[in-house]
């Protein structure tokens, strides 16, 4: 859902400024060819004092419209082309700062408070939406890099930080019985990774691995991961209490398969050794 909402957020964003600034550049290059036609039409109104500025908002072999900016104020002339002379024929002042006019023209920001404040009640949206969503995202992927907590030897596999992106499932299908370990962000995975770590190490004793989740492990009563100098082997008692001995050799490949998850940026899964066991062991990601 995070994801989305940042990807939404962030389209409408870079859409808003992709408009605004292809619509200030279309009305620049207007300008820049057909500006020299109405240098002098402001004085056809005679009121208006020369402008510092003025914008071709649009134009064509009949009609054009165009804003004259001043310290005063800014206006908008349309003219219309007779007998191949440009003749006013409306003025809509847009802002000034002598009167009560206080409005805007797309897509120029002008130079009253009162339009500055305009302005920014409706970019306003859009920037809080950016702000937030890359807040979320940057403290989500501070999160998921950062390493899980590693336990001493005399620590308990209780000092393991439990994890919502972990979760374990024990069913059966057509195929038999299936340990499933799901994690849902690399954090969880780099959790998972490190339960390992400490049986091959020896840094513990054993790990019940669904203390790794704050998920209810469906099926599951407990599965504690363990070493063994002998055959890798996997054990469930009558209660679906599963006791998982892996030797040393597949502990390291348990780990080098976990690292091939953690390289890949797409999903994923990896069977993991379980001996002569009826039961097959999954390690998923994002799956």
């Amino acid at each position: 859902m995070l994801k989305w909402l940042r990807r939404i957020s962030c389209a409408l964003f870079i859409g808003f400024l992709a408009v605004w600034l292809g619509s200030m550049l279309v009305v620049e290059i207007r300008t820049a060819h057909y500006g020299d036609q109405f240098q002098d039409g402001y004085l056809q109104t005679r009121m208006l004092p020369k402008p510092d500025k003025l914008y071709v908002l649009s134009y064509s072999e009949s009609r054009a419209k165009v804003y004259y900016v001043s310290d005063g104020g800014g206006n908008v002339l349309s003219f219309v082309k007779s007998r191949d002379a440009w003749h006013m024929f409306s003025w809509d002042t847009i802002w000034s700062s002598s009167g009560s006019a206080s409005g805007y023209i797309w897509p120029y920001f002008h130079h009253s408070a009162e339009s500055a404040v305009s302005y920014f009640l409706l970019l306003l949206p859009f920037f809080l939406a950016t702000v937030v969503t890359l807040f979320l995202a940057i403290d989500r992927k501070i999160n998921q890099n950062r390493p899980p907590r590693q336990l001493s030897a005399a620590a308990p596999s209780t000092a393991f930080r439990s994890s919502s992106d972990i979760k374990l499932l024990l069913y059966t299908s057509d195929t038999g019985d299936t340990l499933r370990i799901d994690t849902h962000s690399r954090r969880g995975l780099l959790t998972v990774k490190a339960a390992f770590a400490a049986v091959k190490d020896s840094t513990v004793d054993s790990v019940d691995l669904t203390q790794l989740s704050t998920h209810d492990s469906d099926g599951l009563a407990a599965l504690t991961l363990c070493q063994t100098d002998s055959n890798t082997q996997l054990h469930r008692d009558p209660n679906n209490h599963l006791t998982w001995h892996m030797n040393q050799d597949d502990l390291i490949t348990t780990l080098g398969l976990t690292d091939g998850l953690l390289a890949s940026t797409e999903p994923g899964h990896q069977y993991l050794s379980t001996g002569t066991s009826d039961i097959t062991a999954v390690l998923a990601s994002n799956e």
